[in-house]
């Protein structure tokens, strides 16, 4: 009978556990218009910030997620890898993406979030040298 009630209550631990955990099953992936990125570094800079989000970001639910950088900036920062090229030297890498994600909080969200509330356009700025795995280096406004 111990035994029983010990797997019971093993099991609803870990449930409750997996139950925090950032909700990524839903999100919207928007594909990525870039002269500088593939298909397969976006996908790659996603799982990264799929894995901070579930991670990190309990409570809390991703409703789209999409690369930062839109054509019409080319005027205001010299162009896409002129821009993407400043965050890699600010990090000191070689190559840097900057991804927004829209995400929703539930009733007690990690991290010092507002609970029960929606965030747009929240950045999560990822670098790495050439050939490694993207790092998330800085997340927020």
């Amino acid at each position: 009978m111990k035994k029983i009630v010990a797997v019971l209550l093993l099991s609803v631990v870990l449930l409750s556990l997996n139950s925090c955990a950032g909700d990524t099953s839903e999100a919207t992936i928007v594909p990525i218009k870039s002269d500088v990125y593939t298909t397969e570094d976006y996908e790659d800079a996603i799982q990264v910030v799929f894995d901070e989000f579930k991670d990190n970001f309990h409570g809390c639910t991703m409703k789209e997620i999409r690369y930062m950088y839109k054509e019409e900036r080319d005027s205001i920062d010299g162009g896409e890898r002129e821009y993407m090229d400043d965050y890699a030297k600010e990090y000191g890498v070689d190559e840097a993406i900057v991804l927004e994600v829209d995400f929703k909080t539930g009733s007690n969200p990690s991290i010092g979030l507002n609970d029960n509330d929606t965030y747009d356009f929240y950045n999560f700025i990822l670098a790495r040298n050439h050939g490694e795995k993207w790092t998330v280096m800085d997340a927020g406004y």
